[in-house]
């Protein structure tokens, strides 16, 4: 009998180390998310350049995508933003049925389904094709201080 209170100690110590490091490894995962891209063309992996754009991003961005609930061609667009935000927390998004609010898509000047709307402060642009250049280039439309400008030199050839 006594070795049978000893095996049983046994496996409630085991059991309750066993609980314990699922636990510890429960919360350090929930920490630290580990995103691993699997698919054919790196479909979820956002390049290195969206990745400094998002890291050093100045001011909060938001984004609106104007899609129809349950509309399927929403879904590129949801995982792109869906990498975004796992990638700053500066940057946030959600999705918004133009029909249900007919006010708000007024407000942002939404004239068709599949608009996304990319906003920092007062500024805003829009955005109608779920691509990565072209979510980039609006959040750097939204954050840039003051626009670039471009000066072009003409140089003219003299003959004598």
């Amino acid at each position: 009998m006594p070795g049978n209170r000893a095996r049983a100690l046994d496996l409630a110590v085991s059991l309750a180390a066993l609980l314990g490091s699922l636990v510890v490894l429960y919360l350090f995962a929930a920490r630290h998310p580990l995103r691993i891209d699997l698919t054919r063309g790196r479909r979820f992996t956002l390049t290195e350049d969206t990745a400094r754009i998002l890291g050093a991003l100045p001011a909060d961005v938001t984004a609106t995508a104007f899609y129809k609930d349950g509309d399927e061609s929403r879904i590129p667009m949801k995982d792109l933003l869906d990498e975004y935000a796992a990638k700053s927390a500066r940057f946030r998004f959600r999705f918004v049925d133009p029909d249900r609010s007919p006010g708000l898509a007024r407000e942002l000047d939404v004239k068709a389904y599949g608009t996304t709307v990319v906003a920092s402060g007062s500024r805003r642009t829009s955005v109608f094709v779920p691509s990565e250049a072209q979510v980039s280039a609006a959040i750097l439309r939204v954050t840039r201080s003051e626009p670039r400008r471009v000066l072009i030199l003409h140089e003219t050839a003299y003959s004598s």
